[in-house]
């Protein structure tokens, strides 16, 4: 079945470069399949499957999208073998589902760079729209240390409790602000 939606479409050139502004526009559209997360690990590795080469262009893209993220400040990490992610209100969590992760990541990566592609068309046109910013409170050490102890938890999160390491780390950041 056909569904209205609202695209934004953003051309990404020889697989790493972002053009400036996307292309917002209404549209119609079918989906050819509905997936869970955990489906995705499967069909990567199926070369037979239709989907496995868009969904391996989907992970490279979002895999430097990323660490693009990650260079560019942004307090973000991933643990593959353990399932743990910052999720998109900047908290660490160990999702309750391992196989999911590598679903959950591609999505999130596509969403961010969706909003901040919106963000930066609605900027560029003057247009009057919130804006969302999470900002580091007072007490929160420098972004390099915060970065350190987060690897730490990730390199041996069994020897760290990740509920505390992740109640601290929410001390340390704001929540978003509109």
């Amino acid at each position: 079945e056909e569904r209205p939606v609202v695209t934004v479409s953003i051309p990404i050139e020889d697989g790493t470069t972002l053009t400036p502004l996307p292309s917002i526009q209404r549209a119609r559209l079918r989906s050819c399949k509905r997936l869970c997360y955990a489906e995705i690990p499967t069909i990567l590795i199926n070369a037979a499957h239709p989907l496995a080469t868009p969904l391996q262009h989907c992970m490279a893209v979002a895999k430097i999208l990323f660490a693009r993220r990650k260079a560019g400040g942004a307090l973000t990490t991933v643990n593959w073998e353990q399932g743990i992610i910052t999720n998109e209100d900047g908290d660490i969590v160990r999702l309750p589902h391992i196989e999911d992760i590598t679903g959950y990541f591609i999505i999130q990566e596509f969403m961010i760079l969706a909003n901040e592609s919106v963000a930066r068309f609605c900027a560029a046109a003057e247009a009057p729209i919130l804006f969302r910013n999470q900002r580091a409170s007072v007490v929160a050490p420098q972004r390099e240390q915060i970065l350190r102890e987060i690897e730490e938890v990730l390199r041996d999160p069994q020897v760290f409790d990740l509920e505390t390491q992740a109640k601290k780390y929410a001390l340390w950041l704001n929540r978003a602000e509109y």
